[in-house]
């Protein structure tokens, strides 16, 4: 899949696709909604412009908590240049809670108006609320205004500290006693701590002792910890107001990992427990992972959900298909583009898209398969008969000097090459190392972020690349410029001392001269008379390495090309060859065509 705002980025984009995805057969979407964190300002910059569904519901939703807040939300949320003051307002809570609610629902409106339509949601902490609003429970309106009170209500508690753990569950609540509380349940190996500043500071002490990894949250307060009871009251009383309906689309309960039942989503006590209460992200996302051809999709700002369910696997071992909307935070990427880009993802998956209509619009249907492309070379004339008319040949015969392509020199051992291989390989190791997988199942092509390695993995990725290529790489490398192999082992290959990870030299011993080749009728070319200017003869090399083997076959093949073209010297004129380009070349599909059910970047749809 590929857009671009150009003929010639379009070009260039669908030059530099490389995969190719197999449909699944029957998808199902699972909506992901983030909780508090995700928020960045200027998040929603280009998507009002250019997506008028989302638009619409943005819109609407801004219209109605306007009243509830003391400051133009929309204008933090649509400045694209904003500075420290807009992330600093944002980032607290009463702000943060409305502004991410917004997102999401604009963003799900959106994905619904091209025929996306979830078969269950998920939402982590206030994301709870866009799945409320979603499904259907409440409206819009209902859903904005308790958000409000909710932000407003847990911004009032007194200020604490939360903590992300690298380790199970259940390997972190013996060592908590009163000094920390379970917060979140993320991963099977990742869970949040909330208490005090004071206790956040000792449990982390204390497993620092035990080499288990930490983190500390930039939040400042510790949600869903005894530090909110206070809010409590004053969330239930918000919902009490309300009237809840039946849900038409499933949604998760936070509080127990299970889907929500009507009598716990329409009780206001409910939802004064979620905001206490752990959030038991992992639980849920387990019981969806394993269904048949299930697709997640985060919907909202950045890409946290997503990097929580590449943590997990499913029961074959295998990482879950998920797509994120719009790029992260520190992405160089512009969210429209990104949001599109990624509904064209989920095409590929298999979702039908219903194109938006737009009087402007101009869509144009691709095949799906790449054409043959064969050659054909008229035969050169005998000397003499330069003027008689000579048919066609239905057999390709060799093309004139010029025209050969010759094969590609490969670099010989010792080369920057094989010191990239050298390099690649080492890094494979490092990176297999710190996300548990085998060093053979790391992809050049994916980000990093998408082969399961989070902010805090990256984190010791990036000490461990720094030690071992004695190459200073940052955090924020690991999750922009550098966040593909390739494009990490070309910035190391650049940056490191040359004297180091070179490969060894192979042995390489002189052995007999390459088989003399056979002219095009048939004959020796070796009874031809001699030259004029004879060829030096190329010996072949022998070498019990790849490199070697690979050279001996290149020299070989060029030795025999340059004794056909003299054999056949005499008898070509200077004038170039004419190419003819068949009616059946031109429009044969190649033998092997693609499956129907396997999708290219050529099939997508245009950008809505």
């Amino acid at each position: 899949m590929a857009t671009a705002s150009d003929c010639a980025e379009a070009v260039a984009s669908l030059r530099a696709i490389r995969d190719v995805r197999a449909a699944l057969d029957a998808p199902r979407v699972v909506f992901l909604f983030p909780g508090q964190g995700s928020q960045h300002p200027g998040m929603a910059a280009g998507l009002r412009e250019s997506l008028p569904a989302f638009a619409t519901a943005f819109d609407a939703v801004m219209d109605v908590i306007g009243p509830h807040l003391d400051i133009d939300l929309a204008g933090l949320l649509l400045e694209r240049e904003a500075g420290e003051d807009a992330a600093a307002l944002l980032a607290q809570t009463r702000y943060a809670q409305p502004a991410l609610f917004a997102m999401s629902y604009a963003l799900a409106t959106w994905l619904r108006s091209l025929g996306v339509e979830p078969a269950a949601m998920i939402g982590h902490s206030i994301g709870e609320y866009a799945a409320a609003a979603v499904s259907g429970l409440i409206d819009m309106e209902s859903a904005a205004g308790c958000v409000c009170a909710r932000g407003a209500a847990m911004q009032a508690q007194p200020p604490g500290a939360m903590l992300a753990v690298r380790a199970a569950l259940a390997d972190v609540e013996p060592l908590l006693g009163e000094t920390a509380e379970v917060a979140a349940s993320n991963a099977p190996a990742l869970t949040v701590l909330s208490g005090s500043v004071e206790g956040i500071e000792a449990i982390a002490a204390r497993l620092g002792e035990r080499d288990v990894q930490t983190t500390r949250l930039k939040v400042s307060h510790a949600f869903h910890s005894r530090s909110m009871e206070g809010a409590l009251d004053a969330v239930e009383s918000a919902w009490r107001a309300v009237a809840t309906r039946e849900p038409q689309v499933p949604f998760y309960s936070c509080v127990t990992g299970a889907r929500i039942s009507r009598e716990q989503a329409g009780d206001p006590a409910y939802w004064a427990r979620q905001v206490r209460q752990p959030v038991r992200f992992s639980d849920a996302l387990m019981a969806e992972i394993d269904q048949p051809d299930t697709v997640f999709v985060e919907v909202g700002p950045s890409q946290a959900l997503s990097s929580l369910v590449r943590a997990h696997r499913r029961g074959d071992g295998s990482v879950p298909p998920c797509v994120a909307l719009l790029p992260t935070a520190s992405g160089d990427g512009a969210a429209a583009p990104h949001a599109v880009q990624a509904v064209g993802s989920l095409w590929a998956l298999g979702l039908p898209i219903a194109p938006v209509a737009d009087a402007h619009a101009h869509r144009v249907e691709l095949p799906g398969y790449c054409f043959a492309d064969t050659r054909f070379w008229y035969p050169r004339p005998e000397p003499g008969h330069a003027s008689e008319a000579q048919p066609a040949s239905s057999t390709p015969v060799a093309p004139p000097r010029e025209a050969i392509r010759q094969p590609p020199a490969t670099p010989a051992p010792g080369q920057a090459a094989d010191r990239r291989s050298v390099i690649e390989s080492e890094l494979r190791q490092v990176l297999a190392g710190v996300a548990g997988l085998a060093p053979e199942e790391i992809d050049g092509q994916s980000s990093l972020l998408e082969q399961g390695l989070d902010s805090l993995s990256l984190t010791q990725a990036a000490l461990e690349i720094s030690r071992v290529f004695d190459c200073r790489v940052a955090l924020r490398e690991l999750l922009g410029p550098l966040d593909r192999l390739g494009v990490l082992v070309d910035h190391l290959d650049e940056r490191v001392s040359p004297d180091r990870f070179m490969p060894a030299t192979p042995d390489v011993e002189p052995d007999t001269p390459a088989q003399a080749p056979q002219r095009a009728d048939g004959q020796d070319a070796a009874s031809d008379p001699a030259p004029a200017s004879p060829l030096p003869t190329v010996p072949a090399l022998v070498s019990s390495t790849d490199v070697a083997r690979l050279i001996e076959q290149q020299m070989a093949l060029m030795a025999q090309q340059l004794e056909l073209l003299r054999s056949i010297q005499g008898s070509l004129p200077s004038r170039d060859p004419i190419r003819e380009d068949t009616p059946e070349s031109a429009t044969r599909p190649s033998a092997a065509e693609p499956d129907a059910r396997t999708r290219t970047s050529a099939d997508a749809p245009l950008p809505p």
